[in-house]
């Protein structure tokens, strides 16, 4: 029970219409300065790879999520990968291969296809035409990069720690705590629709 794979001298299927992320949930209070570098950084020819660190509820994940709302124009072709668990991160990577043709037989074991996933991903993302724009949300293990090929794709990752361990971005922005006047402004702002 392997990947179906497409007859000799055809491309593999492909996700037929773009794909972008909904507008977070959460609203993002206080990061407008952060949000505004980003889509000027996008703006910009060259690599587009943005890293985002910083503690716990700092709005690392809702910056990302509405910095590439923001960016659905530019950049229509946009998946999200949960990084939180090994788990969430295998199963976030097999919904963006199969946004991307991925098919597999049911009968194969969970550690097969996990294999699999990667091994379509690396050639798949490598070849395709196309230009996405991939969100990995609370990467852990710089490592876990390896499968998207940096030379050819946006990225926007969200981490708690600082180091990236030799992996170079284009952007990095470090997401600090706020003054308390400054937060509770900023909230105070966002509920009066920016008046003050």
């Amino acid at each position: 029970a392997m990947l179906h794979e497409a007859p000799q001298g055809q491309p593999p299927p492909r996700a037929k219409t773009a794909h972008w992320l909904s507008r977070p949930q959460v609203e993002l209070v206080g990061r407008d300065e952060e949000l505004q570098q980003i889509k000027t950084h996008f703006q910009n020819p060259g690599p587009h790879h943005v890293y985002i660190w910083g503690d716990s509820g700092m709005g690392k994940s809702t910056l990302a999520g509405e910095a590439a709302f923001q960016l659905r124009d530019a950049l229509p072709d946009q998946h999200m990968i949960s990084c939180t668990t090994p788990e969430t991160l295998n199963s976030s990577l097999f919904v963006l291969a199969t946004a991307l043709g991925f098919n597999v037989e049911t009968k194969m074991l969970k550690d097969e296809r996990d294999a699999a996933v990667k091994k379509f991903l690396c050639e798949n993302l490598r070849s395709t035409p196309r230009r996405l724009l991939i969100v990995m949300d609370d990467l852990r293990r710089v490592e876990d990069l390896s499968v998207i090929p940096l030379d050819r794709h946006a990225i926007i990752v969200t981490s708690l720690s600082q180091n990236h361990k030799g992996v170079e971005f284009s952007l990095t922005l470090p997401l600090l705590a706020f003054r308390t006047a400054d937060s509770l402004q900023a909230m105070v702002n966002a509920r009066m629709g920016g008046k003050h």
